[in-house]
């Protein structure tokens, strides 16, 4: 879960790639919903 919080934390990270980081872990779904 940290790793991910730094995912959503860099601007560099492209709507595509926050998508696929989703799709492989459905519990992470929520919180990008939120960040977004």
């Amino acid at each position: 879960m940290r790793s991910k919080k730094k995912s959503y934390q860099k601007p560099a990270f492209t709507k595509s790639e926050r998508l696929s980081s989703v799709t492989a872990s459905p519990s992470s779904s929520g919180v990008y919903g939120i960040i977004d």
